[in-house]
């Protein structure tokens, strides 16, 4: 499989499906010379719109750093051309999603509604809403009760331990009533209210929710600053963008499902109860809106990226399979509504696909050449010697244990215990006693686990957050399930047991610098490249 054939561009949502149809590409750049060319990349002239849109789409910096950036984009873009990266059916699928996506995005932006999101806008709201606070908190279920815990906390004793006495959050055996670092809109108002009116070390109540009375201390407060803001412009935009789409959608699709009505083959849709695509699914047609076809295979695809499930489902039938062909027939009224109203002609949309389609082959062509880049050994050492704790391996899991006599008994443990049924009563029903012994194992060795558990099982122990339930497993004392509780770290491993971990980290941390080097120097080398900086203060193309 190339490089790119999982990729997933920043500007094209996962809300959008594949589509099937004929290819419409435009050409963004060209060989004609823009009025106020920013740079020239061999024979392709990047101009004002494109430059217009970079600055407000990415991370804040110098003018000069963010054309240089532009400039490595089309070179790259130029070395995935060279490299058959964004050709083929992989990348032919992803410009029809792409295309989908920003024409739907051109459309909805032009309907009457709230105004288009600016920088300003979307700075002010990063810095409204992004404030944290780290709370230690106690909930009673009375209010003499949290009164009572007030005077204990005002006579000197510590907040935690108070907490640890009388709070009826079930978290607090765990974390003692320290909460983290929270946002405002991550709690109910009641709660956020009187907490993120507070200063630094103020004692916040008795106050009530539907929890019940609290009391809270705001330990430290964290306030976003502009360098915050330029770290996560690309997602702060995106996400308030769809927020505006998503406020004019309804009105805006009303007229278009009668211009352009869904057709759909039942017959296609009752084919299978499943998301996963079968040989010939791409050219099943599911569905078609005006003179573009939805396959079964893009049906699927965007279910089970919907869903977040893959497989078989009894309640996958042809009335659900169709629920989801109509909300992908929305995007496609809203994509051929941009085409009649001749919207790709436009700079701004250009400029928006050509701007998507460079991000995606710099990201396709960034993971093969970073895939058979060779850190050099000794880096690799320094890398390694500097960061030893981050190959510091699993020293042993503390875990609850329940081991059944057949998988379904497994099954509904696990599903009881995702409903919060306490792990005592969980071994009471399904568990045989005897196998399973002592189910709250304590800490086990991950070297003594290595004897008796499969390598997939071990791994999962070793990698899968804290609180994951991990099974079925087979044994030959029954079928086990493990809830996994906490780690404890282990030894550091040799260089020579995890060189390809430490490559791999070496890159994360320093690939982007090895891509820039790159495209800097060889990239260039048969490239001839100009930049206009003179031009990068001027607003539009005359």
């Amino acid at each position: 499989m190339q490089a790119h054939a999982r990729l997933l561009p920043p500007c094209a949502s996962l809300r959008w499906p594949f589509f099937s149809g004929a290819l419409l590409l435009l050409s963004f750049t060209g060989c004609d010379k823009p009025a106020h060319p920013v740079a020239q990349v061999g024979k392709v002239w990047i101009g004002q719109p494109q430059w217009k849109l970079y600055q407000e789409r990415h991370a804040a910096g110098s003018t000069t750093a963010g054309l240089d950036h532009l400039v490595r984009r089309e070179v790259a873009w130029q070395q995935a051309e060279q490299r058959g990266l964004v050709k083929g059916g992989e990348w032919e699928e992803f410009s029809q999603r792409n295309r989908t996506t920003v024409l739907s995005k051109a459309y909805l932006n032009r309907q009457p509604g709230p105004p288009p999101v600016t920088e300003a806008m979307a700075k002010a709201h990063f810095l409204a809403s992004s404030e944290q606070r780290h709370i230690v908190h106690l909930v009673c279920k009375t209010r003499e009760q949290a009164s009572a815990a007030h005077l204990r906390i005002k006579q000197g004793e510590a907040f935690e331990k108070v907490a640890t006495a009388v709070s009826i959050d079930p978290t607090v055996a765990k974390n003692h009533g320290d909460i983290g670092w929270i946002k405002r809109e991550q709690v109910v108002q009641p709660f956020a209210d009187p907490v993120f009116s507070a200063k630094a070390g103020d004692l916040c109540g008795p106050f009530q929710t539907e929890f019940g009375w609290h009391l809270a201390q705001v330990r430290e407060i964290q306030v976003p600053t502009d360098a915050d803001y330029g770290k996560n412009k690309a997602s702060i935009l995106a996400g308030l963008e769809e927020m505006n789409e998503n406020q004019r959608r309804p009105e805006a699709l009303k007229p278009l499902r009668a211009e352009y009505p869904l057709n759909m083959d039942k017959a296609v849709l009752g084919l299978d109860r499943t998301t996963v695509a079968a040989p010939g699914d791409e050219g099943r047609i599911a569905g078609s809106v005006g003179s573009m076809n939805i396959s079964l295979k893009d049906l699927k695809q965007f279910m089970t990226e919907y869903m977040n499930v893959s497989g078989q489902s009894h309640g996958l039938g042809v009335e659900t399979k169709g629920k989801f062909l109509d909300i992908m027939a929305d995007d496609l009224r809203l994509r051929l509504a941009a085409e009649k109203a001749k919207l790709a002609k436009l700079p701004d949309v250009q400029a928006a696909l050509w701007d998507s389609e460079r991000e995606a082959a710099f990201l396709a062509f960034a993971k093969t050449y970073l895939a058979s880049y060779k850190v050099p050994e000794a880096d690799l050492n320094g890398h390694y010697d500097a960061n030893k704790d981050r190959f510091r391996g699993v020293g042993a899991v503390k875990v609850y244990l329940l081991v059944a006599n057949q998988p379904e008994a497994i099954d509904k443990a696990a599903h009881e215990s995702m409903k919060g049924t306490s792990w005592s009563r969980l071994v009471e029903k399904y568990a045989n006693k005897e196998s399973t012994g002592q189910w709250d194992a304590g800490w086990l060795e991950i070297s003594s686990l290595e004897k008796v558990l499969p390598k997939q099982a071990i791994t999962a122990l070793q990698k899968k957050p804290e609180g994951t339930l991990i099974g079925p497993i087979s044994s030959p004392e029954g079928v086990m399930l493990f809830k996994l509780l906490e780690r404890r770290p282990g030894d550091v491993m040799p260089l020579k047991d995890c060189l390809e971990a430490v490559q791999q980290d070496y890159l994360k941390e320093h690939g982007a610098a090895l891509m820039d080097k790159y495209l800097d120097t060889e990239g260039r080398s048969v490239l001839s490249v100009k930049t206009f900086p003179e031009n990068l203060s001027i607003k539009k193309d005359s």
